[in-house]
């Protein structure tokens, strides 16, 4: 999916978390529909692809994976695939299986790379805070 162009990097950052939304929703029509099927699963090995998908936007390269994660949920809650606890929740839990897959690999640290919140529009910024705040990070984590 080729990203347009866009007024700025606030239309930018909604431009991703649709673009999110839209793959995740055509994901999840392609998997089987089984009990023993895992969201948290899903979710965690869903985001890889749409990484990559939210490195191609000129707004977000650079950014940390971190804040790419949390466009990447909140695309995941636009999606609507699911309940919306039932997604907060399974976000929750692949965001500390995420957290430790980073731990336990040998990804370069965030801290190398530049942060993009100083161009976003301050309601992205407010949505990114309330993922964060969902998930228990701390409020300066996303700032």
């Amino acid at each position: 999916m080729k990203q347009r162009s866009a007024g700025g990097p606030d239309d930018q950052l909604a431009l991703s978390a649709a673009e999110i939304a839209l793959m995740w929703i055509l994901h999840h029509a392609t998997l089987p529909l089984t009990p023993q099927r895992s969201l948290v699963r899903d979710i965690v090995e869903f985001f890889p692809v749409a990484l990559k998908a939210l490195s191609r936007t000129e707004s977000l390269r650079g950014a940390r994976q971190s804040e790419l994660r949390l466009i990447y949920f909140k695309g995941l809650i636009v999606a609507q695939t699911h309940a919306k606890q039932e997604m907060i929740d399974a976000i929750r839990r692949a965001d500390r299986e995420l957290d430790e897959a980073m731990t336990i690999s040998a990804a370069p640290p965030d801290a190398a790379v530049r942060r993009f919140d100083a161009h976003s529009h301050p309601a992205d910024q407010d949505t990114l805070a309330q993922i964060a705040d969902a998930l228990g990070r701390p409020p300066g984590s996303v700032q």
